[in-house]
């Protein structure tokens, strides 16, 4: 990930619009701005829609990407709902009807939580692979899964919006 450069939401988004900042500088920079400030969905809530539009997707996005819809199941339940909408908000459907289905497994990750203490890294992921929601990793490719294509110009066209995030205590 790229080195926190800017103090601010306003900076960012100055910076970007006077200069178009690459996509993926414009997305690492937000992204480091954004956990400073967002470790729940409680927390992001509070913030202007397209704050949370942003990170609920893509905090998903990398997730399923890293892991599959299992790890992230067990890693952030909670932000499948909010993805859902994000995803939609963003007009990625198809996206957003994985999201819902794999949604419908959480409960699953959940008892892998209680038993956690007894599992080692081996078989939590063999769990992870044997897992119902393992099935739906196959699909992301056909669903525009990947998201920054519309996600960066979403952002751009919402720059107010971000900006406004440095005045919310």
């Amino acid at each position: 990930m790229a080195q926190d450069r800017y103090s601010s939401f306003t900076e960012l988004m100055d910076d970007d619009e006077r200069n178009t900042l690459p996509d993926e500088r414009l997305d690492d920079q937000l992204w480091i701005l954004m956990i400073k400030r967002v470790k729940s969905p409680f927390d992001v809530v509070s913030l202007p829609e397209p704050a949370w539009v942003y990170y609920a997707s893509r905090k998903m996005e990398w997730e399923v990407g890293n892991g599959g819809f299992a790890q992230a199941a067990f890693n952030i339940p909670e932000w499948f709902p909010m993805a859902e909408v994000a995803y939609r908000k963003l007009g990625l459907e198809k996206a957003a009807e994985l999201i819902r289905s794999a949604g419908r497994g959480v409960s699953e990750a959940r008892t892998w939580r209680v038993r956690l203490t007894e599992l080692t890294i081996g078989p939590l992921f063999q769990l992870f692979r044997e897992s119902k929601l393992a099935f739906l990793d196959s699909k992301i490719n056909d669903v525009e899964w990947w998201a920054d294509g519309v996600r960066i110009p979403y952002v751009r066209s919402h720059r107010d919006e971000f900006r406004s995030i440095d005045s919310i205590g």
